[in-house]
């Protein structure tokens, strides 16, 4: 029984380092040893990448559903030192729509937010999930006008938030779908724009071609009134 039991466990190992090695042999020629050691988390998480490049500068992409609407493992290394030194390259992004009064605070959180004000698309880059988590809640609950920007910024509540001191990812995983359904349904109509409303407020109208004239386009000419002069012989 217990030749068994070991032989067992050790095919279990084997099978787990099989595994791990076909997951590393995805990203074989990723250059940066971070997310190319991220990618078998990734997988964990996501399963299978939707659509992914085995080469320098590669990226790994997972289409989801959920809270979260697509997850992004880049070939890269951008270096960040808030709240402490790390390195970034594993991007979440989620639909929410922003008001044009609230982008540039979102904004100011950190280096490490986004957004794309075309897609509806609020966006973290760091350097795993639990750091997305909580860059994104905080980015949520400033675009709602749940916590200004001074109070995070007064408060430290980025690092703090980053680390877990505050809220557990379940807590905040479980706040952000919350937000997130209040946030659809109450702008329902500006998700569907296909403008940025803070550059524009309006799409563009195509202009005119000729055509029948309307009473906008119409052009009147000013009829002079003729002079006529009789003279008269005596």
């Amino acid at each position: 029984m217990r030749t068994f039991t070991w032989v067992g466990s050790h095919n279990i190992q084997v099978q787990q380092f099989l595994t791990l090695q076909y997951r590393m042999s995805s990203v074989s020629n990723w250059h940066h040893k971070g997310p190319r050691e991220y990618y078998s988390k990734c997988v964990e998480m996501f399963g299978q990448p939707t659509a992914i490049s085995n080469k320098r500068h590669g990226f790994a992409l997972w289409k989801t559903r959920g809270l979260f609407n697509e997850h992004i493992l880049r070939d890269e290394d951008v270096k960040h030192c808030v709240p402490r030194n790390h390195h970034d390259y594993f991007y979440s992004s989620i639909k929410f729509f922003i008001p044009k009064n609230k982008v540039f605070d979102v904004l100011k959180i950190t280096g490490s937010i986004n957004y794309d004000g075309l897609k509806k698309q609020l966006t973290a880059r760091c350097g795993g999930i639990g750091a997305n988590y909580a860059t994104l809640y905080l980015g949520m609950m400033v675009a709602n006008g749940k916590m200004s920007i001074d109070q995070v910024k007064q408060g430290d509540l980025y690092p703090k938030h980053i680390s877990g001191e505050l809220k557990t990812y379940e807590e905040m995983k479980k706040a952000m779908n919350e937000m997130k359904r209040h946030n659809h349904k109450q702008y329902k109509v500006e998700l569907k724009k296909d403008f940025a409303p803070y550059a524009f407020t309006r799409c563009y109208k195509p202009k005119s071609k000729g055509g029948k004239k309307t009473r906008k386009n119409r052009t009147r000419t000013k009829v002079e009134p003729i002079k006529i002069e009789m003279n008269y012989l005596g």
